[in-house]
């Protein structure tokens, strides 16, 4: 693909600017599906240059402190001879000087602010990085923080097929208790049944009260009643499937799976927690009082396996990255967008 030969054109340059460890930090304050994609751009960008991928994912929208997730969800481990550390990151020296400059050894570990956590001074200087990244640009310096990967590099072609595989070796290293808990969950919910198709109810943040403006780009949303919007929008779907297929259902709002539970008695659905109507669902640990917001990403990654585990995959939001990593972790050739 053209931005991975652009890469490639400066990689050595790049390699050769130093004969000491690089590294790549990449922080990222979002859903589990958008940490996937974004871990596999940053990882394609290492390999090019030749640098180790610490993941930073303290502080997250699912706990809200110095605890880092990678190391709940994912052993340490090497893809294709590209380290991805996470253990332990609070210890790790640094070499300087660092990109952006703000950042030091120290600086490193500081809380972040909300939003752009101070990598950028604003958006235009991100926006700037996307544009570098996407051009192969050779940072010299020796660590490189990176906020965001998502949105810098293509979708679909040959990139999906690379992510595909990515996701699926990143998979093989997660750790045993949730390993287990996922091969419980899918014998008991499908039972070895393999006609099964997959349903992603994602309506966008405050979901239950519309308010987020790319809400209003779902196809034939109207604006005011999510019910309304599963019955028009989502039911013809499940209505057409062939006899005998059974539907398992993922959603962010309590709503909508309610009424698919009133349309669809025999559908499937995973038992967890949900955000009160009006939060915002990546940051629901934050609100009313949720004990453990490990156990919300607990739930996430369950959804995300199932979904993996139909035989197809249809989402109600087109640019949902835990859509698309669900259809990349069971390896479907695309995820069909209601």
């Amino acid at each position: 693909m053209d931005f991975l030969n652009k890469i490639n054109e400066v990689a050595a340059d790049n390699a050769a600017a130093s004969d000491q460890d690089r590294y790549i930090i990449y922080r990222r304050h979002a859903g589990i599906g958008d940490l996937l994609l974004g871990l596999y751009y940053t990882w394609v960008y290492a390999c090019a240059t030749k640098r180790k991928i610490v993941i930073d994912w303290r502080w997250s929208t699912y706990v809200h402190n110095s605890s880092n997730l990678f190391p709940y969800l994912f052993k340490d481990c090497f893809i294709r001879g590209t380290p991805l550390i996470g253990t332990d990151i609070d210890k790790i020296i640094f070499p300087e000087p660092f990109y952006p400059k703000y950042y030091n050894n120290e600086t490193i570990h500081e809380i972040p602010k909300v939003g752009l956590h101070k990598t950028y001074k604003n958006y235009m200087d991100r926006e700037a990085d996307f544009e570098r990244l996407r051009s192969g640009y050779p940072y010299l310096e020796n660590t490189v923080v990176l906020n965001e990967c998502l949105r810098a590099f293509p979708h679909g072609g040959d990139i999906a097929e690379g992510a595909g595989n990515f996701i699926n070796i990143i998979w093989s290293s997660l750790n045993g208790h949730l390993s287990a808990h996922l091969d419980e969950i899918s014998k008991t919910l499908f039972d070895g049944n393999k006609n099964i198709t997959g349903i992603h109810i994602r309506l966008g943040n405050n979901a239950d009260t519309f308010t987020l403006p790319f809400i209003k780009r779902i196809k034939g949303y109207d604006g005011k009643n999510v019910r309304e919007y599963v019955k028009r929008n989502v039911m013809p779907v499940i209505e057409n499937l062939p006899s005998g297929q059974r539907v398992f259902v993922a959603s962010e709002t309590e709503e909508a799976t309610n009424q698919i539970i009133e349309l669809v008695p025999d559908c499937i659905i995973y038992n967890k927690w949900f955000a009160d109507p009006g939060c915002e669902v990546h940051f629901s640990s934050r609100d009313r009082g949720v004990p453990n917001g490990l156990e919300i990403l607990k739930d996430s990654l369950t959804e995300m396996y199932l979904l993996s585990q139909c035989q197809e995959i249809y989402s109600t939001l087109a640019h949902s990255a835990f859509s698309k990593v669900a259809g990349l972790l069971g390896k479907k050739t695309n995820v069909h967008f209601i």
